[in-house]
């Protein structure tokens, strides 16, 4: 129904299976950050979002967007509290149009993390990149580090849930790039670091629609630079996971039904007064 599960999560908390017509925004697109967001725009008719970073961005009127809270915070407030242990590190990722060149990527780096600490090591990456990494951490060496990943299909209807017992799991959190995923280990409560691996991206001959990891906005080297410069200040961290994330804007299970139902109904007006694009319909329903 919607990838990452995050139609499935809302629908599980606002207590419906329906099928409702919608799409999102999500709150830290790292490729996309300081541009007009194209799918909202000229692709979508109504969307949910959750930044209030985004409202400003967004030139559609108000009633065919949503401001709630990040699905997961929804996903966060139903996995039961767990006992923490290790450290777990995001590995860099690439996109449609970035590779990544290993040969620049200090094994040192990994070497200072793992002795920090003697709790089991983990290192986060997608399903599909796995195999890269594990050359590279057996090349070098770093037999320690286990390589692990949410789920295997990004599709899958529990990722938001699966993604809300990750962060739960580990005490530390390692990430090289300012990303939803780093907010969201803030505010499951876990310790955060960063860690710098350096100009790493290659940019790869593809068309895509959106920039990729390797020629990131300015407005993004703004706020990781915020967020590096202040790791463990709780004011400035909680401001931007306020921003990004807005868990003041989690809703009941009944005020958040009666919000998707306004977000379908006014995708189902826009289609019956203009006629939709079938991406738009697409993109909603059916990634």
């Amino acid at each position: 129904m919607s990838r990452f599960g995050t139609k499935e999560l809302l629908n599980y908390w606002a207590g419906t299976d329906q099928f409702l017509d919608y799409n999102f925004v999500p709150g830290v697109q790292t490729e996309t950050m300081g541009r007009k967001e194209f799918y909202a725009d000229f692709f979508c008719s109504s969307v949910y979002i959750w930044s209030e970073y985004l409202v400003n961005k967004l030139t559609k009127p108000s009633h065919y967007y949503h401001l709630g809270a990040s699905p997961f915070c929804y996903a966060d407030a139903l996995i039961p509290r767990q006992k923490r242990e290790g450290t777990c590190i995001f590995l860099p990722k690439w996109d449609v149009a970035t590779g990544l060149d290993y040969d620049k990527i200090p094994p040192d780096i990994f070497r200072m993390i793992q002795n920090t600490t003697n709790e089991p090591l983990y290192a986060m990456a997608p399903s599909e990149q796995k195999d890269g990494w594990y050359e590279f951490f057996t090349v070098h060496n770093l037999p320690n580090i286990k390589i692990i990943s949410i789920f295997d299909d990004s599709g899958i209807e529990e990722w938001q849930f699966g993604l809300a017992v990750a962060m739960g799991m580990f005490k530390t959190f390692y990430f090289p790039l300012f990303s939803s995923a780093t907010l969201y280990a803030y505010y499951s409560g876990a310790h955060v670091r960063y860690y710098d691996v350096g100009d790493i991206y290659i940019k790869l001959d593809k068309t895509s629609s959106v920039d990729t990891y390797a020629e990131l906005e300015d407005i993004h080297r703004k706020f990781s630079d915020l967020w590096i410069d202040n790791v463990d200040d709780r004011n400035i961290v909680g401001s931007m996971v306020k921003l990004f994330l807005c868990p003041h804007k989690r809703q009941t299970p009944d005020e958040l039904l009666g919000s998707l139902y306004m977000l379908n109904f006014h995708a189902n007006r826009m289609t019956e007064k203009y006629g939709r694009h079938f991406d738009d319909w697409f993109y909603g329903n059916s990634t």
